[in-house]
């Protein structure tokens, strides 16, 4: 058994380490969003995306704005997946809300004014966030419930469906902050999903 095997076998295995991981992954993320990314008023994907777009528009803390924009989601969870799933991603969605909200103003502590920098190094963080949580086999809900439950009831690919959310975000942004945001949008996207796949 190699190394990795190892260190996924304890992960998966004890309950203190997982979410030792998940937290950290959360944490991270949160960083990278609330660090850089906002800043520089980009966005990130799914339904944090949405709500920090939400958040440039009403100031409404963005931990909040994620918590309520994934109760309907959780709501056709319940419906249609998994029970354990649901409850295990519904624990991990309210445990990222409190930490972005509780990092909301951390961008004020770094200084970087260069939005190539922040695209950058925000996709960076969120994708090493999401790796470290996705490699625990858990989520943080929002596109990911909704992607299981195409998945699962009209057999559309979840990252399908994630390519789907996110376009709509980048488009919406195109409209509402200009290209040039949404090119860097995609910049931070793109790096999120090349670390979180490594």
């Amino acid at each position: 058994m190699d190394i990795m095997s190892k260190v996924n076998n304890v992960v998966e295995e004890n309950i203190f380490v997982r979410y030792i991981v998940i937290l950290s992954g959360m944490i991270i993320s949160s960083i990278g969003i609330n660090g850089f990314i906002r800043p520089a008023h980009l966005l990130s994907g799914g339904v944090t995306g949405l709500a920090t777009m939400l958040n440039y528009i009403t100031n409404i803390n963005v931990g909040l704005l994620t918590f309520l924009i994934n109760i309907p989601i959780f709501i056709l969870g319940f419906m249609y997946l998994e029970r354990d799933f649901c409850i295990t991603s519904l624990i991990n969605m309210v445990l990222f809300s409190v930490i972005l909200g509780i990092t909301q103003d951390i961008g004020s502590y770094i200084q970087v004014d260069d939005i190539l920098l922040q695209s950058i190094y925000g996709g960076i963080l969120c994708g090493v966030g999401n790796g470290l949580v996705f490699r625990t086999k858990s989520s943080f809900g929002g596109t990911d419930i909704i992607g299981a439950i195409l998945k699962n009831k009209l057999n559309i690919a979840m990252k399908s469906t994630s390519f789907g959310t996110n376009l709509a975000i980048v488009l919406i942004s195109s409209a509402l902050f200009g290209l040039n945001l949404a090119l860097y949008t995609l910049i931070a996207m793109f790096l999120n999903a090349q670390v979180m796949s490594y």
